[in-house]
């Protein structure tokens, strides 16, 4: 009815670990990603989480350089505005790194323990991550990329953030979100 284009992804592949994910004995595998709004943008498709994540948003916490404070990352959306090279850790199992012209985004393997990493081009813009209990969603240069992919923090994980070198920084909006429940 908005005349909008909606995408739901799939976070899973049945490949050579997914008997070991860790949520097995709860009786689930795998998940549905965030709803996605696509739309074009200078010739190019791109996704953004819908609109309506946002009433999920708590407290505003703003960071721009210094040392990051401890912020939860259970369920959380973060606007990232990096510049340089740096990182940004998710618990200890996951980490965002960006250098000129390329974001990575790393995991270990819940298995094996070993990094596994996937990346795309980065022009330099603004970057917003979807962070949940066993995925996180980052939408690059405004959505013309997107990285996702599954991990396990454990209890109670944090972010924490390193710039590399003088001309390195990071603004950072962080907002907790709220259950949301679909009935």
């Amino acid at each position: 009815s908005q005349g909008r284009r909606l995408l739901f992804g799939w976070l899973g592949l049945p490949e050579e670990n997914e008997m070991s994910q860790p949520t097995i004995p709860y009786g689930w595998i795998h998940q549905m990603s965030c709803p996605r709004e696509l739309f074009w943008q200078d010739d190019w498709l791109c996704q953004r989480p819908v609109a309506e994540i946002s009433a999920l948003k708590g407290a505003l916490t703003r960071f721009e350089g210094g040392e990051l404070p401890a912020l939860a990352i259970d369920s959380a959306w973060l606007d990232l505005a990096p510049s340089g090279e740096g990182r940004l850790g998710f618990g200890t199992v996951a980490e965002l790194v960006w250098q000129p012209g390329r974001i990575v985004l790393r995991r270990q393997n819940w298995q094996s323990g070993e990094w596994e990493e996937r990346s795309c081009p980065w022009l330099g813009g603004s970057i917003t991550v979807l962070c949940d209990r066993s995925s996180l969603e980052c939408f690059v240069d405004g959505g013309r990329q997107t990285l996702s992919t599954r991990y396990f923090p454990g209890e109670n994980p944090v972010l924490s953030a390193c710039c590399d070198g003088d001309d390195s920084k990071i603004c950072l909006d962080h907002w907790p979100l709220a259950a949301c429940l679909v009935q």
